[in-house]
């Protein structure tokens, strides 16, 4: 549905617990929630705006656009049609306005103001505005006890994975490459790099970032970063570990992640042959 004077129509994968309806106007009301009302610094919150009727309107529904002042928001995927549910033993039609998942920038409580949304039921009577209910967060500071030096602020839920590819057997002075995924749930496109030791007997750098995240009931996936090595040497080289450090809400730790090092056989320059000293 397309919006009007104020733009349109996800129920919920998990249950929300906070907020309250706004106060019901002619069988109907809108309510905003949150699935929780207390997370860390940098951890996602998933934001929902739901519309509920009784009765058949004139107008297509509209709303204001949710303020989200300090958080960074990145929108969801929500069904374009209207579900069915019951609330206090009566059956609404329910149409998702607004679904976002919120990542806090900094501590402290938060309120997310109330959205208001227009609609009309009478031509002749003309808009009708009802807005949400404020919904109030508390956001911690992330610890101190066991925080990495240079910690980057990642938050959630992670793993890591290293392919190497037909990348085993190269030569000496040519371009080899290693994939490494990032996989989980949190805000992935907030990493941008992963660390690693330089090599003295190669050139390392990174070649590019793929993202395959999913957006529909929060955000998660995985963030695929390709790196290229050189090899300067020929011999048995060993790459270095590749290594992600975050938060995990669950646990309430910072954990770290290592590929471990992985070997690769350099042969000589093309062209080149390598003489044994004879005694």
């Amino acid at each position: 549905q397309t919006g009007a004077n104020i733009s349109p129509g996800s129920q919920s994968a998990r249950t929300p617990v906070t907020s309250q309806p706004s106060k019901k106007v002619n069988n109907l009301f809108v309510r905003a929630d949150t699935n929780k009302q207390e997370v860390y610094v940098g951890e996602q919150l998933i934001y929902y705006l739901n519309f509920y009727r009784r009765i058949r309107l004139w107008s297509n529904i509209s709303h204001e656009a949710p303020s989200f002042e300090g958080f960074w928001v990145e929108k969801l995927e929500r069904k374009q049609e209207e579900s069915m549910k019951v609330v206090d033993q009566l059956q609404y039609y329910v149409l998702a306005l607004e679904k976002s998942a919120l990542f806090p920038l900094k501590p402290g409580k938060f309120v997310i103001p109330g959205t208001r949304v227009g609609f009309v039921i009478n031509p002749f009577d003309g808009q009708q505005v009802i807005a949400s209910t404020p919904i109030e967060v508390m956001v911690k500071p992330l610890p101190n006890q066991g925080k990495p030096e240079n910690f980057s602020g990642l938050v959630g839920e992670y793993d890591l994975v290293a392919e190497m590819g037909n990348s085993e057997v190269i030569n000496e002075n040519k371009p080899g490459t290693i994939r490494i995924a990032v996989t989980g749930d949190g805000n992935l496109k907030s990493i941008n790099d992963l660390n690693f030791t330089e090599q003295p007997n190669m050139k390392i750098y990174k070649s590019k970032t793929e993202d395959h995240i999913e957006t529909q009931s929060r955000i998660q996936g995985k963030r695929v970063f390709e790196y290229i090595f050189v090899p300067k040497v020929p011999g048995d080289v060993v790459l270095p570990s590749f290594s992600l450090t975050y938060f995990s809400p669950k646990e309430k730790v910072y954990k770290r992640l290592e590929t471990g090092q992985k070997k690769v056989k350099v042969l000589p320059a093309e062209g080149q042959t390598r003489i044994a000293n004879v005694n």
